[in-house]
């Protein structure tokens, strides 16, 4: 029987992978830019987390 080899996802040094934390990021810079401010709550809800 074979099995699929699963990859572990790499996380950051805060428990992101790299991909969520490079959004968590884009987003953060653009509503300082934007004075437009987000709760932890609403940033793990956008990123589906």
């Amino acid at each position: 029987m074979k099995t699929k080899n699963h990859k572990k996802e790499e996380r950051t040094e805060n428990g992101f992978t790299s991909k969520q934390e490079t959004e968590i990021i884009r987003e953060t810079e653009w509503a300082i830019k934007h004075a437009k401010r987000y709760t932890a709550e609403e940033v793990f809800e956008r990123l589906g987390v």
